[in-house]
């Protein structure tokens, strides 16, 4: 490897580690979320549907 690759090896490799480092927290809250509303379900808390769906008047 002459050194013009490996400095360009060396770029690369720090400008990718600083992007991903930058938007991890983002992209792990972002994941943590979607888990959180769309695939972990709560054990004891179920959502109730009243029946006459909120209607005051009969």
């Amino acid at each position: 490897m002459n050194i013009e690759d490996f400095i360009l090896t060396v770029l690369f490799s720090g400008f990718s580690g600083i992007i991903i480092g930058y938007f991890l927290r983002d992209i792990a809250n972002a994941l943590r979320n979607f888990y959180n509303r769309y695939i972990r379900k709560p054990k004891h808390l179920v959502k109730y549907n009243f029946e006459d769906n909120g209607n005051i008047e009969k």
